[in-house]
Order: C-alpha cells, then structure tokens, then sequence
C-alpha cells in the first residue's frame, strides 16, 4: 500500500483536530489517525502541510505520532520472493485482497515494480471479442429496417416532449 503525503496530512490534520477539540486523549489521537490513513493513497504534494502540522504539535505528540507512523508504514512494506521459476511468490495477506478478473498495470523502473489496479470502465476489445464469438445472426436486420426502427422512436420521444 502506498500513502500519498497529502492523504498522510490530511489525516494528520483530521485526528489532530480531533484530539484537540474533540478527545484530548493521545490514544484517541493515534487511533483516529492510523484509522485516516488506511483509506488514503499517496501523493507528494503535501510535505509542506504535513511538516506545519507536526510542527504545531507538541514535541511528544510528534514524537508519538512518528513512531506509530514508523509501525504502520512497516506492516504495509511486505517482501515478495522470486521463485526459481522466475515468478513472484504472493504472501497470504496479499493474495487474499485479489479477485479473479482483477487487473493490474505494472510499472517498471530500474529497481521497482509498481502494480495499480486497472479501474473497471468499459472495455471495447472485449466487447469486439464477445461479438466475434457469437454466431452469425439467421435473420439479420437491413438497414431500411433499421432506419425505420430509429423513426419510430424519435417519433415516440417528440410526441412524448409534446404532450
């Protein structure tokens, strides 16, 4: 899991408003912001406004809020082992969050591989491939039927507008 720096400052910012006004508990403070973080993503944009916030916080919250930082971002960096077959060996906790018919961009650099998941959106290649495995249709429309069909509706939709 990646975290953006501006997803971490806004839950930074959200749980130390929280703590502050809400719970003064620092418990309630470290909780409300690992809670934030689990649902964000990264981005680099926001270092600035991280850096404000720890700077407004008192030295031993920084210092709190750092080392349960440090944990979280621990349990998330996970090492995936190359078999001698050449593929990558999913540990368990990864494995159980992919779905069959999920899919992933990969990209590569020099020294890291990244996979995002492909958002589902429509899919014109299989469309073309659902449609070239159908067999051919035994009655086919001709294009005067068709044309008439579409005169039909927009018949329809104007009567419909007009009354």
């Amino acid at each position: 899991m990646f975290l953006s720096l501006r997803a971490l400052s806004e839950a930074i910012a959200a749980s130390v408003f929280h703590w502050l006004y809400v719970s003064p508990d620092i418990n309630n403070l470290v909780s409300e912001l690992l809670t934030r973080l689990e649902d964000k993503l990264m981005s680099s944009s926001a270092i600035a406004t991280l850096v404000k916030i720890m700077e407004s916080l008192p030295e031993t919250v920084q210092d709190i809020v750092v080392e349960h930082l440090r944990e979280y971002i621990r349990k998330y960096k996970i090492t995936v082992a190359v078999n001698s077959e050449g593929k990558l060996e999913i540990p368990p906790e990864i494995e159980s969050q992919l779905k069959s018919g999920d899919r992933y961009t990969v990209t590569i650099t020099e020294d890291s591989m990244v996979f995002q998941k492909v958002k589902a959106g429509f899919d014109w290649e299989e469309l073309r491939r659902r449609i070239d495995s159908l067999p051919p249709d035994p009655n086919p429309m001709t294009i005067e039927e068709i044309c008439e069909i579409v005169r039909e509706v927009r018949r329809e939709k104007q009567s419909e507008r007009e009354s």
